[in-house]
């Protein structure tokens, strides 16, 4: 794909993006954070092998739809269920570290990602590869609930 292709995927991203992350800031008043954790898992797990397909029509549309609604997870989650789970006290210390966090995930996912381009002349494998986090935190997730639900009932 061009730069000027990859570049126009971003909008519909955006647009996948807004009404989930509006959905899910609602819910998050409603259900467990840990519910928004799997689906963005879920999201996840399907967006990272897609996105090696892009371009296959059938592809981008999962890429988009599933990347789109990761990030709309992402969003509630570090808005609205940040202070709902850990309260407000400490809001500026978990922001910190949360943000700490990003930064160094945004400087190691390239490098993995060139690693992986170097040793396999494509991004497929490094893709193929992240879905083992998400898979790790939808696991977390879903123990989580179950242990949520022991305590609830």
């Amino acid at each position: 794909m061009t730069d000027d292709e990859i570049v126009r995927i971003f909008v519909p991203i955006a647009i996948v993006s807004v009404p989930v992350t509006l959905g899910m800031g609602w819910l998050t008043d409603r259900v467990t954070p840990l519910v928004i954790a799997a689906a963005m898992a879920v999201a996840q797990l399907l967006m990272y092998p897609t996105v090696g397909l892009l371009d296959t029509r059938w592809g981008t549309v999962v890429a988009v739809i599933t990347w789109g609604a990761s990030q709309g997870c992402f969003s509630a989650l570090t808005s609205a269920a940040i202070p709902k789970v850990f309260g407000r006290r400490h809001l500026g210390a978990i922001s910190g570290a949360q943000m700490s966090a990003m930064v160094i995930g945004s400087a190691i996912g390239p490098a993995f990602f060139a690693l992986a381009q170097s040793l396999t002349g494509g991004y497929r494998a490094a893709l193929w590869l992240s879905t083992v986090i998400p898979a790790v935190g939808l696991l977390l997730a879903v123990e989580g609930l179950r242990r949520h639900r022991r305590l609830t009932a």
